[in-house]
């Protein structure tokens, strides 16, 4: 897993990224490594980066490869807008998508398959897990799951009839993907679903739910994040955007341009968490997410008890009006209750916040953003989880007129031991 956060105001933009990569084996083994480089700058000549989270390949292609090689074809060129730099690496990314294989992107179809097939059945299983228990009979209790099963498969189509399709996937036709991955699709059905009789028509809702979500912006499984900072040649600011990528399936390329964050004189800073941000929004909000929604689950349970405790003193003397107070809407209150609390936190905490952060110096800038990742990283060693996020931090900071400048970055090599490397880097 990945903590990487950019921090922008007027002055510039300061990015920073832990190191750890997570690498599972086949038998869902899972090893952590603090080696992995996730900053990188996409132009040699102009204030441009990008950093990358979640997974670390493209397809099995390694996002580095990919970075650098798009650098070196991008040589002195540049665009007006930064949106710019990220539209023109999608274009690169599907002008090389001939280096990614037949196998592989039946390899990438196949894990998202199992991925929403066993999900299902984990779902159904879990959700349901006493009424299936509780049958002894194994004919009727497949019968059960197998009601079940169809229920859930049901309810996920209906949810997505307004999904919102991702780019290269908005004239994909159902037929087109029924037929190139028929095989695959019955292979992986087998193995979860073969013992359960699941019928024709429940099967195809299953093929037709897994076309669903490749062509939506449900980015299930392994998929990347890019992040793009820096500047285009007319902005004097600094802005931000993301972009998700799921891999290829059928020569198309899944993926959806996701949130933006630009410095204008009406936004003077702004804080971008990705991947692991718990502790981040913590800082930022003022409270832990979890603990937010406890808050309102418990006070909305505390509101039910008190309308019925209210409804039942009142039942002998006054039905009606008993009844009437069992009916408010508890859900509503509460709700209003967390709204109100969100905006104190805009206005109390969140607001003053930012308005620190947009007179901090550049200095200042790139420490808070190595703060924000070490902390995560504390949380992370302070608790009984996995220790995801860790290594060294990279920083880094981006301003107009001194472009992309390293603040700490670890090297596998000695770059005093590597003069020929730094000259090739500079004239190539």
């Amino acid at each position: 897993m990945t903590a990487v956060v950019g921090i922008l105001s007027k002055v510039g933009v300061a990015i920073a990224a832990d190191s750890a990569v997570t690498i599972s084996s086949g038998n869902q083994e899972r090893k952590i490594y603090n080696s992995a480089n996730k900053i990188f700058t996409l132009s040699k000549y102009h204030p441009v980066s990008v950093m990358i989270y979640n997974s670390a390949t493209f397809n099995g292609i390694p996002w580095e490869i990919l970075i650098k090689e798009y650098r070196k074809q991008l040589k002195k060129k540049s665009f007006k807008k930064l949106l710019g730099y990220q539209v023109d690496f999608i274009k690169y990314i599907k002008s090389r998508i001939n280096l990614v294989s037949k196998e592989s992107q039946e390899e990438q179809i196949e894990y998202f398959i199992d991925f929403v097939l066993s999900n299902i059945l984990e779902s159904v299983v879990k959700k349901n897990k006493e009424t299936i228990e509780n049958e002894v009979d194994i004919n009727k209790r497949k019968e059960i799951v197998k009601k079940l099963i169809k229920e859930e498969v049901k309810d996920y189509l209906n949810n997505l009839k307004d999904i919102k399709l991702i780019p290269d996937f908005s004239d994909y036709e159902f037929g087109t993907f029924k037929k190139r991955y028929r095989s695959i699709f019955n292979k992986v059905f087998d193995e979860y679903y073969s013992e359960i009789s699941l019928g024709q028509t429940t099967k195809n809702n299953l093929f037709e739910l897994v076309f669903q979500l490749v062509c939506s912006d449900n980015f299930l499984g392994n998929w990347t994040g890019l992040v793009f900072t820096g500047y285009g040649d007319d902005e004097i600011y600094p802005s931000c955007f993301s972009l998700k990528v799921g891999g290829v399936i059928d020569n198309r390329i899944r993926y959806i341009f996701d949130e933006q964050t630009i410095i204008s004189e009406n936004m003077s800073a702004g804080i971008r968490p990705f991947a692991q941000r718990d502790v981040i929004d913590l800082i930022l909000s003022g409270m832990d997410s979890d603990i937010g929604n406890l808050i309102f689950e418990t006070f909305d349970n505390f509101l039910k008890q008190f309308t019925n405790r209210i409804g039942a003193t009142l039942e002998n003397t006054n039905p009606e009006i008993a009844n009437e107070i069992r009916k408010i809407n508890t859900y509503d209150i509460a709700t209003n209750f967390a709204d109100e609390i969100r905006e104190k936190q805009r206005s109390a905490h969140i607001a003053p916040l930012m308005a620190t952060i947009a007179t901090l110096s550049k200095e200042d800038l790139a420490e808070l953003a190595e703060s924000l990742i070490y902390l995560t990283y504390l949380k992370r060693r302070m608790s009984f989880s996995e220790e995801s996020v860790g290594g060294p931090v990279d920083v880094a900071i981006i301003t107009k007129g001194d472009g992309f400048i390293w603040i700490k970055r670890k090297h596998y090599f000695d770059s005093n031991l590597n003069y020929t490397f730094i000259q090739n880097y500079l004239t190539k």
